[in-house]
């Protein structure tokens, strides 16, 4: 579950990620470590905030999914295609 108030954090990623809730959703700012501008801002669901939250933590993938799976009590394989796939987003859109 992540977090319900602002958050800061940064590990895997190349940036410093802060995160805050606004209603359902959670927007996200990723600010350049160096000089703290911000570089992207973008919202995301419940779910998805708490994989960046433990992606961030420098949990791998296949645990980020496990612990998603098992907090949500969702199907293992199914979870893995989707954490999977928010990662390669996230290395995408050159976050980490």
């Amino acid at each position: 579950e992540p977090r319900n108030h602002l958050c800061r954090y940064q590990h895997m990623l190349k940036y410093i990620i802060e995160t805050a809730p606004l209603g359902t959703r959670y927007v996200v700012a990723a600010k350049d470590p160096e000089n703290g501008s911000v570089v992207q801002v973008f919202t995301l669901n419940k779910t998805a905030a708490h994989m960046l939250e433990l992606f961030s933590q420098g949990l791998p993938t296949a645990e980020v999914a496990e612990r998603i799976a098992r907090e949500y009590k969702a199907p293992l394989d199914l979870v893995k295609r989707d954490v999977f796939a928010f990662w390669e987003d996230i290395v995408r859109k050159g976050l980490a």
